[in-house]
């Protein structure tokens, strides 16, 4: 599947060469677990889910692994952020779907710069997941995405499972595989198979729609271009011309 866009470029911006990407598992039939445990259920709007999850977050001793939609809810960044103190030595780790690179209200900045590990699934056309797995035997999931308006104003349900390890076990494998295939959010390099995922995906727009017209595409190209036919190894986009991003851009539109 192919992305539906790369992040906005920053000034110096430099392509690595290589890449090794891990294609995340699926699994062909339901898998089935012992039923242990308890769970707790949450309905919104107004159930306390949101306050549930950062109240499991803060209380963490190993980890938080989480995979989200839509994150825009601070007080979960906020318990996220503490988590990621490197004085509580836990491991937190957090996915997020591509919008959030372009979305002015999404978290995701805030929680690099508080230094949580945050990657980009630019893979799946959604990654609509909304899970947490919280130590080795706490998994949060439902249909609530981290955001003010899934815990306070939409109707959605968010569960709590504690004392099953082996859906724990699940959860986290699942988590590792979509974090192995997705890109550090605070990444600045870009690799040639990457830039392919994105020509592909702009090149397959209708004619005369958004890969003709979108200036970042554009410049993906260029540098596609440049590191495939020149032979270069990094590529900033200090390096392209006016007549280098036209150029590149036709030659790869009539492939």
């Amino acid at each position: 599947m192919t992305p539906r866009r790369l992040p906005s470029f920053v000034p110096g911006l430099v392509l690595a060469s290589t890449v090794a990407l891990s294609p995340i598992g699926s699994y062909a039939e339901g898998v089935s677990l012992q039923n242990t445990g308890t769970v707790t259920v949450y309905f919104s709007p107004a159930g306390g889910a949101a306050d549930a999850i950062a109240r499991s977050i803060e209380a963490a001793h190993t980890r938080v692994w989480l995979a989200g939609y839509e994150f825009t809810h601070p007080r979960i960044a906020r318990a996220l952020a503490q988590a990621a103190d490197p004085r509580r030595h836990v491991d937190v780790r957090v996915v997020l779907d591509q919008e959030n690179v372009r979305s002015s209200y999404s978290v995701a900045t805030y929680l690099v710069h508080a230094g949580v590990h945050v990657r980009i699934d630019w893979t799946h056309p959604r990654m609509h997941q909304k899970t947490v797995v919280i130590d080795d035997n706490i998994v949060g999931l439902g249909s609530m995405n981290f955001t003010r308006a899934g815990d306070e104003r939409n109707s959605e349900n968010w569960n709590v499972f504690r004392g099953n390890p082996q859906l724990a076990q699940l959860y986290a494998q699942a988590f590792l595989q979509l974090h192995a295939q997705s890109m550090p959010g605070d990444m600045t390099t870009y690799t040639i198979s990457q830039i392919e995922q994105a020509i592909n995906y702009w090149r397959a727009a209708e004619p005369g729609g958004e890969f003709a017209l979108n200036a970042q595409a554009r410049a993906l190209a260029c540098i596609y271009g440049l590191m495939i036919y020149d032979g270069r190894a990094h590529v900033a986009l200090a390096d392209l011309t006016v007549g280098q991003v036209e150029a590149l851009t036709a030659a790869l539109g009539t492939q």
